[in-house]
């Protein structure tokens, strides 16, 4: 009966190797870059054509890297540059394209003092010709107190489209 065990085991080893030897194949050797997934393509949508080209000219350095080993801080650092965006959605298309989805942000007031707006993102954007009428602010700004007001008056249903000027005055302690 041993004998009958060991010669399972070795017919059995045997076709495992035959199985692997006879699966695999060299192809993968003579041309590595070939069937690896490298990004050769990355589309950028949902700005200006001018954004776009310049949010596409920094993604430059994706190029020709493997598709699988992006990672979201690599694309993440550049998109925080840009205070025009609200959010973003970076997809990957296999086996070579990238596709940048940018929602831009809706601007909610004007700065008085210098040609800014501020964005529903509480950052300040470079006004470039704007016509939108939007309300202005004057004195001390701080954009996160500012959008939590605007919720505040939001939420008590308050019609801020008639609002047409908001003015910051700087808190003085001990006073009250």
């Amino acid at each position: 009966m041993h004998q009958l065990i060991g010669k399972k085991n070795k017919i059995i080893a045997y076709l495992l190797l035959l199985f692997i030897l006879s699966t695999t194949n060299g192809k993968f050797l003579e041309n590595p870059n070939s069937y690896a997934s490298i990004i050769k393509q990355i589309n950028v949508e949902g700005l200006s054509d001018t954004d776009n080209s310049k949010i596409s000219n920094e993604l430059n350095n994706l190029f020709y890297k493997n598709i699988l080993l992006v990672r979201k801080g690599e694309a993440q650092k550049i998109m925080s540059k840009y205070n025009i965006i609200e959010t973003y959605n970076i997809k990957k298309i296999y086996p070579s394209t990238l596709r940048v989805k940018i929602k831009p942000t809706k601007f909610v007031a004007r700065l008085s003092e210098n040609n800014k707006l501020v964005g529903a993102n509480g950052k300040l954007i470079k006004d470039v010709g704007s016509k939108e009428i939007l309300p202005y602010i004057f004195g001390e700004f701080n954009s996160s107190d500012f959008l939590q007001l605007k919720k505040k008056l939001h939420n008590l249903n308050l019609f801020l489209t008639n609002l047409k000027l908001y003015i910051f005055f700087r808190q003085i302690d001990g006073i009250f």
